[in-house]
Parts: structure tokens; sequence; C-alpha cells
């Protein structure tokens, strides 16, 4: 008798530890897990008004398809590094104010803004596509008030894809691409540069353009197909160096020009219209 009671006292006392284990805190130290309580967090859409809350949300979103909705307006104090898959958006059209700091994008990580989402930035560039994809839509906007500003730019030897959906890009320069096998694809939006909407001039880098609104640079050794949008430029609404520049498509208000050394422009179907006070193809190429 005194056997069993020892033995069930024993079973009582290891059922009631194994009771309270799941209510004891746990810490994990592996890589993408944060300390504490804190999970990663899952798929859905969270709110946040602070900086130390952006970042501690975008640090933990390990999950594909997570949005963060910005629902006052931030300021960075430092760079802002996404290497997740995320969407930045707002309801009420809040703004983040990046200053001198950018928000890269690195780990082919795919990022989205949108919603009503103001970004503006001071420095060299607002989003640095470093590795990975951007996309704006909806009727999101950045703007670069830098004086050489490149708003969103994929800086050189980076591969960084570009799509702009929607919204407004401005700057100096609204997209610098200096990168190598890099691109950028416009089906929407306005974006408006002092010195270039669009400038490529990087390495094996390639442009698709069907619809928007810009201007176009496109540098010697690169390669541009627009198929549509509206194309206008004080100087020249499309300057091109490399002999890979086909248009099938697109308005064009202001000079559409080839430069010297082998440039071309392929007018190869589709419709497409010159206008403004000097329409028409200009060839600058050396003779002799």
């Amino acid at each position: 008798m005194r056997f069993c009671f020892i033995r069930n006292r024993i079973l009582s006392a290891l059922l009631a530890v194994c009771l309270m284990l799941p209510l004891s805190p746990v810490t994990a130290s592996a890589e993408g897990m944060p300390l504490g309580n804190a999970a990663p967090l899952a798929a859905g859409t969270v709110s946040v008004t602070t900086e130390a809350e952006l970042r501690d949300t975008v640090a933990n979103a390990v999950y594909k398809d997570y949005t963060i909705n910005i629902d006052d307006n931030i300021n960075l104090i430092s760079p802002l590094t996404i290497g997740q898959n995320i969407a930045l958006t707002s309801d009420n059209g809040s703004t983040l104010t990046a200053g001198a700091n950018n928000i890269a994008i690195i780990d082919d990580a795919e990022v989205t803004f949108n919603g009503d989402l103001r970004i503006t930035g001071s420095g060299n560039s607002v989003v640095q596509v470093e590795e990975g994809e951007f996309t704006l839509e909806g009727t999101a906007s950045l703007a670069g008030t830098g004086a050489s500003a490149k708003t969103v730019y994929v800086p050189a030897g980076k591969g960084g894809q570009i799509n702009i959906k929607g919204g407004t890009i401005t700057g100096a320069r609204g997209i610098g691409i200096d990168g190598k096998s890099a691109s950028v694809t416009v089906s929407g939006g306005q974006i408006n540069g002092t010195e270039n909407a669009i400038r490529l001039g990087g390495t094996d880098c390639q442009a698709s353009i069907s619809g928007g609104t810009y201007a176009v640079h496109i540098g010697s050794k690169d390669w541009i197909n627009i198929s549509g949008g509206d194309i206008t430029g004080s100087a020249h609404a499309l300057y091109a160096l490399s002999k890979d520049t086909y248009l099938t498509g697109g308005n064009f208000f202001g000079k559409v020009s080839a430069g010297a050394n082998g440039a071309a422009i392929n007018i190869t179907a589709g419709n497409v219209t010159f206008s403004g006070s000097t329409p028409g193809v200009y060839y600058y190429d050396t003779i002799g």
C-alpha cells in the first residue's frame, strides 16, 4: 500500500509540472526567430505608428505577403533595410520621411509600396534596390528632394528589378539604373525628373514601357521597348545612346533623339505619335 501511495504522489507531481510548462516564457535564438514571447509574424496586416514599431515589424515579417499599414507620420533616423517579402501601405496618407537615409531592398526580397503612402527623402536615393524586386502601385508617391537624387535607384553592379504600375515618382532622376542586368517595367503611374524621369546607364539593363507618363534616357549598353504611354520631356522625350531602342507605341511630346556611335531608334509597328514644338526623330551621328 505504501508503495502505491508514493507512486501516486510522484505521478501527481509530474502531471502538475507538465501542466505548467506551456505557461512558462520561451526564448529562442535560432536564425529568424525573435527572443522572448514574440514569434515571426504570419501573413496578414498590422498597423504601426512609430519608427520602432515599423522596424520591429519589418524584422519579424518573415512570412510572404505581409502588409504593414503606416497609420501616422514617421521619421527614419537611420537607413531602413528590408530583406523580407512585404508591402508598405497607408490608409490615411501618412508620410514616411527618410531624410538623408534610404530604404534598401536586399536578399531578393519582393517589396511593394501601395495605398495612399507618401515617402520622401533628401539623400542620393530614397529607395535603393540592391537585390530583389520593388513595385509601386495605387496612389503611393515617392519624392526625392536632393539636388542629384535618384529617387528609385539600382546601384552599380546590382541586378534589382523595378515595376511601376501606378503612383507618382519625382526627383532629379525619377528612376536611375547603374546596375548590371537590372530591369524596369512601367505599365502605369507618373514619373517626373528635372534631369530624366527614367535613366538607364548600366550594363545589359532593360526597360519595358507600356503606360504611364515620363521622359527616358537610355545608355549605350542597355535595351528598351516602348509600346505605350505619354513620353514628355522639355529637352528630349526620349534620348537613346543604344542601338536596341524599339518603339511600337506611345505618344512622344518633345524630341526623340538617337545619339552618336551607332545609336538607333527602331520603329517597328503599332501607333507611335510625335508632337510638341520640335516633333520627330533626330540623329546625331558624326559623319566622316
